[in-house]
C-alpha cells in the first residue's frame, strides 16, 4: 500500500521532515552549481568584448563562481553550517554590488554584464537566505521535539 498524503501540502508517513528540508537544501546547492556554471560561462554566451569595461565583470564573475562553486559542493557531500550561508551571502552581495562600485560602464555589452551580475548575484542571497531560514525551522522543530520528549518538571 502506498503512502498518501492526509491532505494537499502534506508529508507521507514515510517521508520525515529532517530529510525533506535536507533534500531541499541539497536542492539549493545544486542551484548554486548550476549559478556557478553560468558565471563561468555567461561572459562568452553574452559576448563580452575583451577590454574595459568588461574585464571587471569577468574577474568579479570568475572569483564569485569559484568561491560559489566550492561552496556548493562542500554542501553536497557535508552538512552545511551558518558560514557556508554567510560566505554564500557576501559573494552574492558583492556580486549585486560590483557593477555600481567598479563601474561597469554605459555600454549595451556593458549592461548585459551588469543585469548578469545583479541577477545572479540576487539569486545567490536567496538562496542563502532559504538555506538559514531551513537550518532555523530545523533548529526549532529539534528544540520542540527535545523539549516534548523530556516532559514536563514534576511529572515523574
Amino acid at each position: 500500500m502506498r503512502d498518501r498524503p492526509a491532505s494537499p501540502g502534506t508529508l507521507p508517513p514515510s517521508v520525515s521532515r529532517a530529510a525533506f528540508a535536507g533534500g531541499l537544501r541539497d536542492l539549493v546547492s545544486m542551484g548554486l552549481v548550476a549559478v556557478a556554471v553560468w558565471l563561468f560561462l555567461g561572459g562568452w554566451v553574452l559576448a563580452y568584448p575583451s577590454g574595459d569595461p568588461t574585464n571587471d565583470a569577468r574577474l568579479t564573475e570568475t572569483v564569485v563562481c569559484v568561491v560559489v562553486l566550492i561552496t556548493a559542493v562542500t554542501r553536497l557531500v557535508r552538512p552545511s553550517g551558518l558560514p557556508s550561508d554567510l560566505v554564500l551571502l557576501a559573494a552574492g552581495g558583492w556580486l549585486v554590488a560590483a557593477p555600481f562600485a567598479l563601474g561597469y560602464g554605459d555600454t549595451p555589452v556593458a549592461d548585459a554584464a551588469r543585469y548578469n551580475d545583479v541577477a545572479l548575484g540576487g539569486v545567490i542571497v536567496l538562496a542563502a537566505l532559504v538555506s538559514m531560514a531551513l537550518r532555523s525551522a530545523a533548529r526549532r522543530r529539534r528544540d520542540v521535539s527535545s523539549a516534548g520528549s523530556r516532559g514536563t518538571p514534576g511529572s515523574q
